[in-house]
């Protein structure tokens, strides 16, 4: 397992990951009492998003598998979906709040969401087109929604010891193939809203930001200035993307832009730039490149998302209207890959004292 990833709790279970599918294993006439799993090491704002895993299967009757999202510091507390025998258990804090009959071939995706107050819990036979089984008011709980983590475990009903049975998770969130844009995925996802200072961001530079309801704000005090939001940790992007929402408040100078760097320096990076009469153009930085490739031009558009993926050998450059359906207007080979990468945010106001301001939000990795 990758540490920097997941955190794994193993008390008389073995949990291993092989290939994409995560395995909590129940040797026979092991200990009492076993259980364990995976809980993620980063926080997430979860309101009006979700976490999803496929439980790919289960042996024995007496193997409860669960999806939770939760509070870092107290497990017990926040929402989670547990089967039990054949029945679905959503669970508030620790206690029972419903039960609805386990369906084989029809319960195989689980999915615990938010939005509007309202926790609910669907399920899915196909990871695309889900139901409603469970849900409750989001304030029955003490979590805090804006810094949760997930967590996929599994225990033995009766106590143990165990029988030589199995629970697999596999595709959490959708395993590249999300039914939502706005998930948090394998790696990483942060919805910019989140109080400042982050303990998960480092910011540098001279441009005031603030945690806004819309995302993270970027401002021109009226000086020039430029600064940078970067991620505390390191992430593994080989044949994986990041991917941001990006808005500009004014037709100035002042360009933002995504950034992905290696732990020796080389780096990549995309950005929106607004240019005279308005127009938008999406671009690229490579090491060496003497000059960027630019995308048609994007006449009006003060709004757009920026995604940098590698793909096999190739690094490529996306940009989109809406998050869902990308468009590529740039490549080259990726000399190293990117198994070690920060991610950053930037804004500069391009030597300008114009004002003008930016605005970030829902930045992902894709599996």
């Amino acid at each position: 397992m990758d540490s920097a990833r997941w955190v794994v709790t193993a008390e008389g279970v073995s949990v291993n990951q092989f290939s994409s599918k995560l395995s909590v294993y129940f040797p026979a006439n092991g200990e009492q009492d076993p259980h364990g799993g995976v809980t993620t090491t980063l926080r997430y704002d979860v309101r009006g998003s979700y976490a999803s895993v496929k439980v790919d299967s289960v042996g024995g009757e007496q193997i409860a598998p669960s999806l939770a999202i939760t509070d870092p510091d107290n497990l017990a507390r926040g929402f989670m979906l547990e089967r039990q025998a054949g029945e679905l258990v959503f669970m508030v804090d620790g206690v029972e709040q419903a039960r609805a009959a386990f369906v084989p071939g029809t319960d195989v995706w689980w999915r615990i969401r938010e939005a509007s107050g309202v926790v609910y819990c669907d399920t899915s036979a196909d990871g695309a087109n889900w139901a409603t089984r469970l849900s409750v008011i989001s304030s029955q709980s003490a979590l805090d929604l804006s810094r949760a983590v997930v967590a996929l475990q599994a225990r033995h009903l009766s106590g143990g010891p165990g029988d030589g049975s199995s629970a697999r998770f596999t595709n959490y969130n959708g395993g590249g193939v999300p039914a939502e844009p706005f998930c948090p995925s394998l790696s990483f996802s942060q919805d910019l809203t989140r109080p400042l200072p982050d303990p998960d961001f480092t910011f540098e530079g001279t441009c005031p930001i603030a945690a806004t309801p819309g995302g993270l704000s970027f401002t021109i005090p009226g000086t020039a200035c430029s600064s940078a939001y970067s991620s505390a940790t390191a992430y593994n992007l080989v044949d994986s993307a990041v991917f941001v929402e990006l808005s500009d408040g004014t037709n100035a100078s002042a360009y933002m832009g995504l950034e992905v760097r290696t732990a020796d320096g080389l780096y990549a990076a995309s950005f929106s730039r607004v240019s005279g009469g308005g127009f938008y153009e999406a671009r690229t930085i490579v090491p060496g490149m003497s000059s960027p490739v630019r995308s048609d031009m994007l006449g009006g558009v003060q709004h757009l998302w920026l995604k940098i993926a590698q793909e096999g050998t190739l690094l490529v450059w996306y940009y989109s209207s809406d998050g869902l359906t990308w468009i590529a207007f740039a490549s080259t080979i990726a000399d190293t890959p990117f198994s070690d990468v920060r991610i950053k945010l930037f804004f500069s106001s391009n030597g300008q004292p114009n004002g003008s301001s930016a605005l970030f939000n829902h930045l992902n990795t894709s599996p």
